[in-house]
């Protein structure tokens, strides 16, 4: 199992072009609808090399990727029946998480302060979980918050649920001193279920989520899109993925 990082803050316009280029009419319609000018940029970018990583591991070329919805709304590519994959991003970072023959689910969080937090946690997690966060030192909690959340999103995103109503379905580890995991699920085995949790870069947390056995989780850190990008452009992109497992 991979999970890829990528940042998009050395983007110039030149290959913001490129990352146009490898995307559908469709995706790049649903981009314009973006408010934000840095949105805009920042989605195309991180769609562009998620193409280009996926086509990786299907062994297409980034023209040839086509995506489709699994019945729960979920992404997934069109007729690569065994790969899985998911992503996340938050600010300059995205996460793709890629594995094969099970479902998964990955979230990534830049860190910062959350004046609502614990209210938010009361309102939305499960109580023993808000009770733990509350109990944690005012300058950990925002770091503690954000790891229960990614694991809620990740798994969330691993079944196909929305957040709405089912953050409370299940238990996710709060102790930040012990490994991710989930403790308890409605109507279903937690020990089905792996987390992993980590840094992908300073000031952020991530986590996983997949319903299978205990896989070895890949971290490439070094990745980010404009050299993956400048690669594609120059048609060499072996070298700069040779990081990649």
């Amino acid at each position: 199992m991979l999970a890829a990082t990528f940042d998009d803050s050395t983007l110039s316009d030149e290959l913001f072009a490129v990352a146009c280029s490898l995307l559908s009419s469709e995706e790049l319609s649903d981009i314009a609808e973006l408010k934000s000018y840095t949105l805009r940029r920042r989605s195309t970018a991180f769609k562009a090399v998620a193409r280009i990583l996926l086509a990786h591991f299907a062994s297409l070329s980034p023209e040839k990727v086509e995506f489709d919805r699994a019945p729960s709304g979920k992404a997934c590519l069109a007729r690569e029946g065994s790969l899985r994959f998911n992503l996340s991003h938050s600010a300059s970072l995205l996460v793709l998480a890629i594995t094969l023959d099970s479902e998964i689910g990955v979230d990534v969080e830049q860190v910062r302060a959350m004046l609502r937090g614990l209210q938010l946690a009361r309102h939305h997690f499960l109580p023993e979980e808000a009770a733990a966060l509350d109990r944690v030192a005012h300058e950990e909690r925002d770091l503690a918050f954000f790891h229960c959340w990614t694991q809620k999103e990740a798994y969330l995103k691993a079944t196909g649920c929305g957040i709405d109503g089912a953050l409370k379905a299940f238990r996710v580890e709060t102790d930040m001193r012990r490994a991710a995991g989930i403790h308890w699920i409605a109507g279903d085995d937690p020990a089905c279920w792996q987390m992993h949790r980590w840094y992908p870069s300073p000031g952020y947390v991530a986590a996983v989520a997949y319903r299978d056995r205990r896989k070895e989780l890949k971290c490439s850190v070094s990745l980010d899109a404009a050299a993956l990008l400048q690669a594609f452009r120059e048609g060499c992109l072996a070298p700069a993925l040779e990081k990649v497992p």
